[in-house]
Parts: structure tokens; sequence; C-alpha cells
């Protein structure tokens, strides 16, 4: 059976498909799964063994620019990409306007969230079949429950399935990877957080670790190496590269963003800072993985209009008790 899934973004929505992927191809013998994404995730996707053949959807954010003849024949040429594939079937687990038309565009039937389940309600009209999910629960277990319905098999909500990367097997180091960058400000951590944790992670012998994919970010992670000097920076490099390096972690401590959530769904034990969004719906699976919280708690409902708001200070999780979890994850003195 050859399956096309369409989650076209953000980085944590793919994530979060992962483990669905995952049991998918442990329970349908001889399935094939492709996937339609858009085209800055490409390589995110590449990272998952069991997808076959990837479609870049050139459109970002939108379907065509009515304007652009040229946003037009990329679009005709996606058509013809994913109608080349002779799909017996193509689930849509976006859920919005913009994917239930790309996933109509490979000319098979259709398997999505109901009116009730899905993002935007529209969207369900393209579906030929419907698969009623509830909405107030993990985003993994809402996605591996509509693949189980599309496929015929039963989902164990008791725990997420095992899902292997496709990344360099390499020694595990000795190191914490600090993950501090995001686009949302509500949900960043103060500067001088990241910098006392790498101090206090640098006196239990774990070697600090950081990125940056912006200037803002770099100027965090230069800031960072600065005042512990036994910092290691990467600069702004590939998802693979970036993936590796988080693989040969101790542990991870991320704000709640997209490479946080890649080290947990990889088997690193990370620790994701929640201070806008709710954990019960979109936070870490791993065994060994925890969600920290302020405790004046997180918003039941993530507010997206107030991404561009600094951090609550009442929603700031306290540096000392993540030095604290961080200290007791690595196995070092609490």
């Amino acid at each position: 059976m050859r399956v096309l899934l369409v989650k076209l973004s953000s980085m944590g929505d793919i994530i979060h498909a992962f483990p669905a992927v995952s049991e998918a191809a442990a329970h349908c013998a001889g399935l094939e799964i492709d996937w339609c994404v858009d085209r800055s995730f490409v390589d995110l996707v590449r990272l998952h063994p069991a997808v076959r053949t990837i479609h870049a959807n050139p459109a970002a954010g939108h379907l065509v620019s009515p304007a652009d003849p040229e946003s037009w024949r990329q679009l005709w040429r996606l058509q013809q990409a994913l109608r080349g594939g002779a799909y017996d079937l193509v689930i849509d687990a976006q859920g919005l306007l913009r994917s239930a038309v790309i996933a109509r565009l490979a000319g098979a039937p259709v398997a999505g969230y109901d009116r009730r389940s899905v993002r935007e309600a529209p969207a369900a009209l393209a579906y030929r079949h419907r698969t009623p999910v509830a909405r107030r629960q993990h985003a993994v277990l809402r996605i591996r429950q509509l693949l189980g319905s599309a496929l015929a098999y039963s989902v164990d909500k008791g725990g997420n399935p095992p899902t292997r990367l496709s990344l360099p097997v390499l020694p595990r180091e000795r190191s914490v990877f600090l993950l501090h960058g995001t686009s949302a400000e509500n949900k960043k951590w103060p500067d001088a957080h990241w910098i006392g944790l790498a101090k206090a992670a640098a006196t239990i012998g774990l070697s600090p670790v950081t990125t940056w994919s912006s200037d803002a970010e770099r100027r965090l992670a230069e800031a960072i190496g600065r005042a512990e000097p036994a910092t290691r920076i990467i600069a702004r490099t590939s998802i693979t590269a970036i993936a590796t390096a988080i693989a040969r972690a101790t542990l991870v401590v991320g704000v709640d963003t997209g490479l946080a959530h890649l080290a947990d769904v990889a088997g690193v034990p990370t620790l994701m800072l929640f201070q806008a969004s709710n954990p019960e719906m979109t936070g870490p699976t791993g065994g060994r993985s925890r969600a920290l919280v302020p405790a004046a708690g997180v918003p039941e409902r993530a507010a997206r209009r107030a991404a561009h708001r600094p951090t609550d200070p009442s929603r700031v999780v306290p540096l000392e008790e993540v030095v604290h979890a961080m200290a007791r994850l690595a196995g070092g003195p609490a």
C-alpha cells in the first residue's frame, strides 16, 4: 500500500508526527510512506527512516501568489509529482485548507480529521474518510489516532512507539545542549538564566554546547561562551548536523521549540521549559524527559497572538529549579 502523508509545517508539528509514522510502518507490512512538506523542512523529514519519497511544497504559508505565474507553475509541478506517486491513500495530518487542497492534488482518496477535530473546519470537506479525534489531548497521540484510523490498526494510548532517526551512531559526550532559540518572545528564558545554567553545568562536569540561527541568538550564544569558556558554540548549520550533535549530548535543556522536540524524539533526556504553552498538549514524551513549568502555571491555551510579547515575569521557570533538574538527570550532585 502506498500512502502520502501531508504535514507541511512547523518543525515541532512535523516532529510530533514522527512516532505515528514509526507506528504505521511497524503495524502495516509492505506499507510505503511518502511525505509532502514545506520546502524548508525537507531535510528534517529525511531524518525519519520509514519515509521513502519527500515532496517539497514550494509555497510555505500559502498555495499560490495569484499575480505570480511562477507560483502557479510550481503548484502544477507539485500536482504532477504527487499524481506520479500513484497513492492508494492520502492522509492530511495538518488539517488546514491549504494542506487539504494539496492532499487533493494527489488524485487519491483523502483521510483527515472530522470537522470538530480539524484545525480549519472547511478542510474536512476535502476528506473522504473523516476521523473524530479529541482536541484536548497530546498532539502526538492525536496524529497517531488519525493514522491508526486511516490505516485500520489499534493505537495503544499507554505509550509512544520508539522512533529511530537516520543519524550517525557516535559515542555520547559528557555535555548539555542548551537550546535557547525561539522566534516566540513569550517562550524565551532570560539571557542571564542561560548564562547561569552554563556555569552550573560546568561545575558538575557537563560541557555546555549551544547553537544559533539568527543574529539575536548568536549574540546570546556568544555571551554564554564569554561567561563560561568551556562552552562550545556550533554556528548555524544544517538540521542533520545539529541533530547529530544533539544526539551525542548527555541531556538537553531547551525552551518549547522544534529542536527540543527533536532531542526528545531522538531519545535524549530533555528538560523542556514551558512558559507560554501547555505541556499537556505538546510536552516531551520521552521516558527520561521532563516539562518544567513556572509556579504560576502556564496558559491553558497557547495564545499565538501574544507570541511577540516578552515573557511574563511571573511565568519564568526559576534558574535554581532547572539547575537542580539538570543535575539529577545528569547523575551529578543535586
